[in-house]
């Protein structure tokens, strides 16, 4: 019918597009094409965030003073610090360390009161 005449259309000025070497822009509902361990990289990477990284977190509630556990749990940014020149090459400069300390250091002259 005319819906699928339009979509071999669409497909066809897309590879025409990537051929010319310019940017092919995918509909929102379109899932990129990744390999099999592309894919599950990204579900261990969902699993982990949503659901084993606030259990643990809640874990250590009970099992830790609330001062430490929020102390430790505050170490975020001097954790990201590496991990950003690591995988980005992102430099760290003075300025974020010293960021990082001081946000470390607010929270735990703030809980240990």
């Amino acid at each position: 019918g005319p819906g699928h005449v339009r979509m071999q259309e669409e497909e066809e000025e897309e590879a025409a597009t990537a051929r010319a070497g310019q940017q092919v822009q995918l509909a929102p509902w379109s899932f990129p094409a990744l390999s099999t361990r592309g894919w599950m990289l990204i579900v261990l990477g969902a699993v982990l965030c949503t659901f084993l990284a606030p259990a643990l977190s809640a874990f250590a509630l009970f099992q830790l003073e609330v001062a430490v556990c929020l102390t430790l749990t505050s170490t975020g940014p001097i954790l990201s610090l590496p991990l950003s020149f690591l995988l980005h090459r992102h430099p760290v400069t003075l300025r974020s360390f010293v960021g990082s300390l001081l946000a470390v250091a607010g929270v735990a002259i703030f809980v240990n009161e």
